[in-house]
């Protein structure tokens, strides 16, 4: 195992010194593939490079303000010179900006180099939402790179990382089709497998795409008819919900960034009904988030439909391929 964390580390390495030999090149748009949830540390090095030769950059990202990884990485390199960005007017000139997704729109300022960061948090933006926003940037001294589970951009250079830097594969979804109505019933295979479920002591998250849908699954998961009343959860924006000292519950959300951390030992269940579809992207990241134990006791990923669409097959493909990359590479021990 440690031969292959020794890889692993080497081929990220590698990787930083192509994002900077490229970004110091003609490249003007780089897509970085990854799997979700991974480390920004690669950037590290680009960052400082353009910070240390009196260049600018911006770094675009969803997470939560106390918990952006690339500040933690660039204060530890030793810069403290940096902006978080919150809105309204920036007052400061300094040469590295953080901000999230909705302010970069109030920026006014011209960059050397913009990192769109889709990785570190739960995708809400598109394609085509996020180049939207990398447009107003454009300038002809300007770089851009998108990090993300699929390219950003359809031009330029495209780099894939297979692996996380914690050396775990990511999970490959599993997809079980019935003929009921979903969204009227719930098969008895889905029934089976959520009380096959608490029984392992292991908790449950169905996610779901808003407050009504999730009102609606917990009204018919708690009737008495099936059982489960008293191990069934809803959580909403802000409630205090710590999943590792949950044991044998259902949770329904709708803020699953919130409900569902790296440590957490879940499964996942996707319910496929009309008022429930999600993107392809947030299938991935669904499957990025069961826990980072060694893949035999880490949680599985479950889609409930009546048939199979071509986002759910996109899903599998990224993940298989993900996996099948860093197979060959030798970056896997199983």
């Amino acid at each position: 195992m440690e031969k292959v964390n020794m890889k692993i580390r080497e081929e990220y390495g590698k990787i930083s010194q192509t994002l900077l030999k490229l970004l110091n090149g003609k490249e003007k748009y780089i897509s970085v593939n990854s799997p979700p949830y991974n480390t920004a540390e690669i950037f590290v090095d680009a960052i400082i490079d353009y910070i240390n030769t009196g260049r600018s950059v911006l770094y675009i990202t969803d997470e939560e303000e106390s918990e952006v990884q690339i500040i933690k990485l660039i204060k530890k390199s030793g810069f403290k010179h940096y902006v978080y960005y919150r809105g309204k007017k920036l007052y400061s000139n300094s040469s590295f900006i953080v901000c999230n997704y909705n302010n970069a729109f109030e920026i006014e300022n011209d960059f050397n180099l913009v990192i769109y960061d889709d990785i570190r948090s739960f995708p809400t933006h598109n394609r085509l939402e996020i180049r939207e926003l990398l447009r107003r940037f454009e300038l002809h001294s300007c770089k851009f790179v998108a990090y993300s589970v699929d390219s950003i951009f359809d031009r330029g250079r495209e780099i894939n990382i297979p692996i996380n830097y914690d050396g775990m594969p990511i999970v490959e979804p599993r997809i079980i089709l019935t003929r009921i109505d979903i969204n009227n019933d719930m098969p008895f295979v889905v029934y089976d497998y959520l009380k096959w479920s608490l029984s392992t002591r292991r908790s449950t998250i169905i996610p779901v795409k808003d407050e009504e849908r999730m009102n609606s699954f917990f009204q018919y998961l708690t009737n008495y008819k099936l059982g489960f009343k008293g191990e069934v959860l809803q959580h909403l924006s802000g409630d205090k919900i710590v999943l590792k000292d949950i044991k044998e519950s259902i949770i329904i959300t709708d803020r699953f960034d919130e409900v569902c951390k790296p440590e957490s030992d879940v499964n996942i269940m996707v319910y496929f009904n009309e008022d429930n579809r999600f993107s392809f992207k947030s299938l991935v990241y669904f499957c990025g988030r069961t826990g980072n134990n060694e893949i035999s006791r880490r949680g599985e990923v479950i889609f409930i439909a009546n048939k199979e669409t071509e986002i759910m097959e996109k899903a599998k493909s990224i993940t298989r391929n993900f996996n099948k990359m860093a197979w060959e590479k030798g970056l896997l021990t199983i």
